[in-house]
C-alpha cells in the first residue's frame, strides 16, 4: 500500500503526511487527538503505511468470497460532487484498491474528537432550502437521484443516516478515482 501526497510524491510517515498533504486548517488541525493527525497515525503505526488491521477485518467480512488489496491511499482528496460553483467535497483520506474482481474506492471522513452530525437529510434539507442562494437542496436532490433514483419530495423519504456520512458516501461514488 502506498500513499500519496497532494503533488503526487510518496508520504512515508505522520510527518510526511502532515508536509505532503496537510489538513484544510493546517497546524490548527494537526494536532495528537484531533481527527487528522489520528488518521495518519492509524495509517502508519508500522513503518510502512498499512490499513488499520480491524479496517482489513471489516473489509474481509464484507467481501468474503475476494481477497481485499487496498493499493493507493490520497490524504486530503477534493472530490467534485457536481457543477455547482462553490467549495467541492474534501476527503480525509481516499483509498483505491480490489475485492477479488471489484474495484474499491474507499472515502474516509476521519472523526477524532467532533460527532458526525445530527442532523437529518430532510431536517437539514429543509432548514437550508430557507437560506437564499444555496445550492444544498439541488445538490440532495441530484444525490438523491444518482443513488435512488428518485426525487426527494418530501425529503424524508431517504433513510435516515447522519448528513456527513450520507453526503460524503455518495460524493465518491463517482468522483473518488481522481484525486
Amino acid at each position: 500500500m502506498r500513499i500519496f501526497g497532494k503533488r503526487g510524491d510518496e508520504i512515508r510517515s505522520v510527518e510526511d503526511w502532515f508536509a505532503k498533504a496537510p489538513p484544510k486548517q493546517g497546524a490548527r488541525h494537526w494536532k495528537d487527538y484531533r481527527s487528522a493527525k489520528e488518521l495518519a497515525k492509524s495509517w502508519f503505526r508500522t513503518a510502512n503505511a498499512a490499513p488499520p488491521d480491524e479496517f482489513l477485518l471489516f473489509l474481509r467480512r464484507l467481501f468474503p468470497a475476494g481477497e481485499v488489496v487496498l493499493t493507493d491511499g490520497f490524504p486530503e482528496c477534493v472530490v467534485a460532487l457536481d457543477d455547482f460553483g462553490g467549495e467541492q467535497r474534501n476527503t480525509d483520506l481516499v483509498v483505491l484498491g480490489t475485492a477479488g474482481p471489484q474495484k474499491l474506492a474507499i472515502s474516509f471522513e476521519a472523526k477524532a474528537d467532533e460527532p458526525f452530525g445530527d442532523q437529518l437529510v430532510g431536517k437539514y434539507y429543509d432548514r437550508r432550502r430557507t437560506v437564499p442562494g444555496s445550492n444544498l437542496p439541488a445538490r440532495i436532490d441530484a444525490l438523491s437521484q444518482a443513488l435512488f433514483n428518485t426525487d426527494l419530495d418530501p425529503p424524508d423519504q431517504v433513510p435516515a443516516l447522519p448528513t456527513s456520512p450520507r453526503y460524503s458516501g455518495s460524493a465518491h461514488l463517482g468522483e473518488a478515482t481522481r484525486c
